[in-house]
């Protein structure tokens, strides 16, 4: 009887963390290049790895990430890219960790550097001091005006694309970093070969679809009903039994 109680109580947990996800992609609905995260259910539980419970219900979820490209928001800002195609750049973290981003929302610090959030460039990226006018080109190129007027390179962006990009360890703030799972690397120039231009002056939206999510709350939601309803049927029945043994 108890097997109904807890295949029941799995499937509440289940519909549970499809909501917790959920919740997180709307909420991150606004955020640059956010790519939104899908729960998938994988069966029944498996007795070897448990051996000690019944095969009923659903076993633990795993985390997807779906890397579909958002759509392009216009910003105006010159030092402000989105990536066309499903490549990354790559940055060093406050950490001193290496990681791969699509936000495209760049800036330069006090000493010069081109950075994300404070993060730099991998390879770092600087501007002369009194530097004006620094933007990034559709071919990666970040160009700036030193105080005589004249123009100057001051670095380019490489592009990278994984064979494997859902197997990218997400650490959080758009930012992903290699796996064993994320596949060979290739690197390479915006509008050069298989690689797109940049688009300038625009950040990647997120690629989350309040309509979809909200449709998919809405059955999680139900599921999650018709589990607690089996869960106290369940109940019931294992109460009816215990009385009778009395």
């Amino acid at each position: 009887m108890t097997t109904i109680l807890g295949a029941s109580a799995s499937g509440m947990m289940a519909a549970q963390r499809t909501v917790d996800s959920i919740g997180s992609n709307i909420a991150n609905s606004q955020s640059t290049a956010y790519k939104r995260e899908r729960l998938l259910a994988e069966g029944m539980p498996d007795p070897v790895q448990d051996p000690q419970r019944a095969r009923l219900g659903v076993s633990v979820t795993e985390s997807d990430l779906i890397f579909a490209v958002g759509t392009a928001v216009a910003t105006g800002d010159p030092l402000n890219f989105a990536i066309n195609d499903d490549a990354y750049y790559r940055v060093t973290t406050n950490s001193g960790e290496t990681a791969y981003t699509r936000n495209g929302n760049l800036g330069v610090d006090p000493a010069g550097q081109v950075t994300l959030f404070g993060q730099q460039l991998d390879p770092p990226i600087a501007v002369p001091p009194g530097a004006r006018a620094v933007q990034v080109g559709s071919d990666g190129n970040i160009t700036a005006v030193d105080q005589q007027g004249n123009t100057l390179q001051a670095g380019e962006i490489t592009l990278f694309r994984f064979s494997n990009p859902k197997g990218l360890r997400d650490i959080g703030g758009g930012l992903y970093t290699e796996s064993a799972n994320s596949g060979d690397i290739f690197g390479g120039r915006p509008g050069v070969g298989e690689f797109d231009a940049l688009l300038t002056g625009f950040l990647e939206g997120s690629n989350v679809d309040i309509a979809d999510e909200m449709t998919q709350m809405m059955i999680a939601q139900r599921i999650y009903t018709a589990n607690a309803k089996s869960f106290s049927i369940g109940d019931d029945m294992l109460r009816i039994a215990t009385q009778i043994t009395r």
